[in-house]
């Protein structure tokens, strides 16, 4: 598995965010809605990868990075 820690942005969620590699991230998000997360930032394009941010059904924050390298 790959991906990073980073500090979170200014906004919610607050604090440190783990971001997971995933292969697609419209297919990761859709998952992780059914399993109850809520997004909170949707997909983003940055030069090298695509970033969302979402939160799990506990609170808990987390990313998801998709490189366009693949």
């Amino acid at each position: 598995m790959n991906g990073g820690i980073s500090k979170g942005a200014n906004d919610y969620p607050h604090g440190t965010r783990i971001q997971i590699a995933v292969d697609s991230i419209e297919e990761t998000i859709s998952k992780a809605i059914v399993n109850g997360a809520m997004v909170v930032r949707e997909k983003m394009e940055f030069d090298e990868f695509y970033l969302a941010s979402l939160v799990d059904p506990t609170g808990i924050g987390f990313g998801l990075i998709q490189s366009k390298q693949d």
